[in-house]
């Protein structure tokens, strides 16, 4: 109920009181003037009788209105100073109207617990009405973000099961190609030969980019979780190097490790391995035979910046902001017919922002590439400069 609707009761319940009171009150003026005459018409009747007998006194108070009577019995009144409106009746009347008032405050009373009662009951509705609305547009709010991320999450899907299979095929059709030509007598031994080369080297291909979605899928999905702790910068770009030494020195390719200052980082092990080996790896790629990649680390008041400078033909202008795309390969990838599965910078960029660092790429001059990328500094520890 409103608060209109309690006003609108309380005004017709007190207009009841009022109508019955009153109703009450003219049935007592008319029922005391009619005692009056009958007692006056009684009277007149005693002093008209020639005697005065129970018939006669039944008789003057049953009788029709006289009016002769009634006028005698005043007459009486008056001459001998008697009146039947004595205090008796002014004391009835004085209990009626104090049993008038008793009832009025009761039921005023009543009224004002019934009201606050219903007001309280207003309330407590008003009160519950409200938190259920805000539970209503707080689930609302939360089914609109819930459909939003499922809708999200099927359109990845879709997007990541489109690019699989749009990778996945050229390497499977050249497998085959090749299997079917190592396969037949058509060809001659040598020739059969480089095509079982080429069917193994499109295993090899397929099983890089087998590998690179499942580390891809498994971050992505929070599978695993990146786990910081404090270790030495001059260790990661020993480990990185180490790692990829091999696959320089098949190319010829010199790699130059520049650090000015060693000092304590705080990333994952592993998934900080994982970019740089990826960037690094992309330099040795693209770099000509006979060049050299420099990896230099320089301390930042926050941050360690770790730069993989190349000499290779570099990265177009229209490019720099494609290359960080899942499975993207640039034009440069195609031309020089250099293998890989196009998510390396992708798990890069988001392995190192997944961490609070930022991963971009500058020109070099006169050409090549220079990746830099940041690594938060453990500050929080004592001693974080390392000597050498």
């Amino acid at each position: 109920m409103g608060q209109r609707g309690s006003k609108a009761l309380t005004v017709l319940f007190l207009l009841i009181i009022a109508v019955i009171t009153g109703a009450l009150f003219l049935n007592y003026q008319d029922l005391a003037r009619r005692t009056l005459i009958d007692n006056r018409q009684a009277l007149g009747s005693f002093a008209q009788a020639d005697m005065l007998d129970e018939a006669t006194v039944v008789a003057g108070f049953e009788s029709a209105l006289d009016e002769s009577k009634v006028a005698e019995g005043e007459r009486l009144e008056d001459k001998y100073g008697y009146s039947f409106q004595d205090t008796r009746q002014q004391q009835n009347l004085q209990r009626f109207l104090f049993r008038m008032v008793l009832i009025l405050s009761i039921s005023g009373l009543l009224l004002l617990v019934i009201w606050w009662i219903s007001r309280k009951q207003q309330k407590t509705l008003e009160s519950n009405l409200l938190l259920l609305s805000e539970r209503f547009e707080e689930e609302k709010r939360r089914n609109a973000v819930l459909l939003e991320r499922r809708k999200s999450e099927e359109e990845n899907v879709k997007a990541v099961i489109t690019d699989i299979t749009h990778q996945l095929k050229t390497p499977i059709a050249s497998l085959k190609m090749s299997l079917e030509i190592a396969g037949s007598d058509s060809f001659s031994i040598e020739e059969r030969q480089q095509f079982f080369m080429q069917g193994s080297n499109q295993i090899d291909k397929l099983d890089l980019m087998l590998d690179s979605m499942a580390k891809l899928s498994q971050l992505e999905a929070e599978l695993i979780s990146i786990e910081p702790t404090a270790f030495s910068l001059k260790e990661l770009v020993t480990q990185v190097v180490s790692s990829l030494i091999m696959k320089a020195l098949n190319k010829d390719i010199e790699i130059e490790v520049d650090i000015e200052a060693d000092h304590l980082i705080i990333a994952d092990r592993k998934w900080t391995t994982e970019a740089v080996s990826n960037i690094l790896e992309n330099a040795i790629k693209y770099s000509p035979k006979r060049t050299a990649v420099t990896v230099r680390g320089t301390i930042l008041p926050s941050y360690a910046l770790i730069e993989v400078m190349d000499e290779g033909p570099g990265i177009p202008k229209e490019e720099v902001n494609l290359i960080y795309r899942r499975f993207y390969r640039g034009k440069n990838a195609t031309v020089l017919e250099n293998e890989g599965s196009g998510v390396g910078l992708y798990l890069a960029r988001k392995i190192i922002e997944e961490q609070g660092g930022i991963i971009m790429m500058k020109d070099c001059q006169p050409q090549g590439a220079n990746f830099q990328l940041t690594i938060p500094l453990a500050l929080n520890i004592n001693t974080t400069v390392i000597k050498s």
